[in-house]
């Protein structure tokens, strides 16, 4: 806009110059209305275009801010969708795997009831096989009182068996005792002693004990014997002894 006045005002001087005073003022005049008109009616339509391009600009604008509006609505209903589904999800698996933990308890209880009677049975049946496989031989009690003879207690094994077991055991008050095991062929294969325990006036004594256990794997047969030596002895000595018929761990 700018040069275009320059340029009209260039043109005007140098048509001044060659026209007569009163005649150049008049057509100066008109023809600087004419411009100053041309030059409005361009600036007009300047701002006319400038403002349908900011119109333009702006409807555009709203449309991209809708859009993405739209879209930002869209990705957060999305979101909150995919959040409740997971939640959904989350609360199905806790009840899944809290239903999956109640089987397998269920499952764990049933089989160790299972074992149990399991081994209920077994047991069972094995105390019955025990109790089938074991013969009591022997069961004697002997008190003693200041007692100072040998006692030789026998057994007579007739027959071959799997075992042979021995329970010997006794408590004194006073004096001293000795208990050896003794097999067919007159060898020693055990033996114990105790010693009464001291009286003192500041101290009550106390019984004193012992015992003796053996177990003989195909034991010799003939008779074997537990000998009792006490010396003033006072107190007892019980004797057990039992066989075993088979053995049962074959199986």
């Amino acid at each position: 806009m700018k040069e275009t006045k320059i340029l009209i005002f260039i043109g005007l001087v140098i048509f001044l110059a060659n026209e007569s005073p009163g005649q150049s003022l008049a057509k100066e005049k008109d023809s600087l209305s004419k411009s100053l008109a041309i030059a409005d009616a361009k600036q007009k339509e300047l701002i006319r275009k400038k403002g349908q391009l900011a119109e333009k600009q702006e409807l555009s604008r709203k449309i991209r801010q809708e859009a993405f509006d739209k879209q930002i609505a869209y990705l957060k209903a999305q979101k909150d969708t995919l959040k409740r589904q997971l939640q959904h999800f989350e609360k199905e698996e806790r009840a899944i795997r809290v239903q999956e933990e109640k089987e397998l308890k269920q499952l764990e209880l049933e089989n160790a009831q299972d074992v149990k009677l399991q081994v209920q049975e077994e047991k069972g049946a094995l105390q019955i096989e025990l109790e089938k496989n074991y013969e009591q031989k022997l069961d004697t009690n002997i008190s003693l009182d200041k007692e100072a003879e040998v006692k030789e207690i026998p057994l007579e094994l007739e027959r071959e068996v799997h075992a042979l077991f021995w329970n010997v055991s006794s408590g004194i008050s006073s004096g001293i005792i000795s208990i050896e095991l003794y097999d067919p062929n007159g060898v020693k294969q055990g033996d114990f002693s105790l010693n009464g325990p001291s009286r003192t006036r500041d101290r009550p004594h106390k019984d004193v004990h012992g015992s003796m256990n053996k177990q003989f794997k195909k034991p010799l047969t003939g008779q074997w014997k537990i000998r009792i030596i006490p010396r003033d002895a006072k107190g007892f000595v019980s004797i057990k002894a039992g066989i075993a018929l088979e053995d049962l761990t074959r199986n």
